[in-house]
């Protein structure tokens, strides 16, 4: 079975539609979705159909989708995705709405688990991503595959008998998690790499194979930076779609 896993495309509906174009050709039984669909980006309701309408779809919250999806205060944001956040709740759909409340923190499957940041507090949206956190990570959890987004920045940890070692998918494309060794995944961004490589990031898992594929995929960044200035949303906003940062 082949995984298609994807997070953080943060209402780039271009990017979006990219991955799933470039999914296709891998024939994809399950598309798993690790949150932060909106937030930052000017398309919230058309990337949340277009998420819902994958088949065999499964998602996780994100943290904009849970600060979108309710209301009050802002907290920990800066004042750029604050400023988005506010702009997405004015706009969400009321099926948009009701999307996003549905999503729960975590999902379970076989040696795998998923998530949008570290699966030991998924709602307390940490990071992972030097060796104390991995560390933590590994020691909290049972599952043999962590897959994980929240960073933007695709990557990929495995904890062997003397260390944990740390990758950069642009060094393999194909990375293998089979042995003994115990993998965290995450990757990336498809609306907002932050890796400096502008392109959209997702990977695709085949269980059977026990094989992580990291994918980047160009689209259209000036197109999707022109909506976000149009919108009105922070101009810094689409200015970073050109840098990866």
């Amino acid at each position: 079975m082949r995984l298609a896993i994807f997070s953080d495309i943060h209402s780039n509906m271009d990017a979006l539609e990219a991955v799933i174009a470039d999914a296709a050709q891998f024939r994809i039984d399950r598309y798993i979705c690790l949150g932060d669909i909106v937030g930052y980006g000017p398309n919230p309701n058309l990337c949340v159909r277009r998420i819902i309408s994958l088949p065999n779809l499964e998602c996780v919250v994100g943290n904009h989708d849970e600060i979108a999806r309710h209301e009050g205060p802002v907290y920990n944001m800066n004042k750029e995705a604050a400023r988005a956040i506010q702009w997405t709740r004015r706009r969400l759909s009321e099926e948009s709405r009701a999307f996003l409340r549905s999503l729960g923190p975590v999902l379970k499957k076989e040696h795998m688990i998923f998530a949008h940041g570290a699966p030991w507090a998924p709602m307390e949206w940490k990071y992972v991503m030097n060796t104390d956190q991995a560390r933590r990570a590994f020691s909290r959890t049972q599952e043999k595959i962590l897959f994980i987004g929240h960073s933007h920045v695709p990557q990929m940890i495995s904890r062997g008998k003397l260390r944990i070692r740390f990758e950069s998918p642009e060094e393999r494309s194909l990375m293998y998690a089979g042995g003994s060794d115990r993998i965290i995944v995450n990757c990336g961004s498809v609306g907002q790499p932050r890796d400096g490589n502008p392109t959209a990031s997702y990977v695709i898992y085949d269980t059977e194979r026990k094989t992580v594929l990291f994918r980047r995929v160009p689209y259209d960044i000036g197109r999707a930076a022109e909506k976000i200035i149009a919108a009105g949303l922070p101009e810094f906003l689409a200015a970073r779609l050109f840098e990866g940062v």
